[in-house]
């Protein structure tokens, strides 16, 4: 089993096996140009995330120019709470999207929360002019 299917399959003990083994395989690039550490944060696997970190690149993107703190930000706070520290939030895909914007898009209140601090006022307006928070705000009517 290689690294891309341990965390597709959520085998936790097969990726540190793996690991152990070749440290430099959190490093590799599946054919979109995603890493493990992108996988596990499209999941949301935080425990997965923990292990990879260390031994990725979190600034590293995939073909499309996403990170894995964009794919994090698409619902998965606990994942973009541990990506932050070592991640751009400022960073954007081949559309001009950052992980506030991916969080937005998303509905993920938390997400928001946690990327809003770090985002230039003026990234926190989308096309429309409407403030992401309020976006991703239950509706009252």
């Amino acid at each position: 089993m290689d690294i891309f299917t341990a965390v597709e399959r959520k085998n936790l003990r097969e990726l540190k096996r793996i690991l152990k083994h070749d440290p430099l395989a959190a490093r590799r690039t599946d054919c979109w140009g995603r890493t493990a550490l992108m996988l596990a944060c499209v999941e949301g696997e935080e425990a997965f995330v923990r292990l990879l970190l260390p031994l990725s690149d979190p600034q590293a993107s995939d073909r499309d120019g996403e990170t894995a703190l964009m794919l994090a930000s698409f619902g998965h706070p606990a994942c973009v709470e541990l990506l932050l520290p070592a991640s751009d939030p400022h960073a954007q895909d081949g559309d001009g999207w950052t992980a506030l914007m991916w969080a937005a898009s998303s509905g993920s209140q938390r997400c928001i929360e946690l990327l809003m601090p770090h985002s230039d006022a003026g990234a926190a307006f989308m096309g429309l002019g409407k403030a992401l928070s309020d976006k991703a705000a239950p509706s009252t009517d």
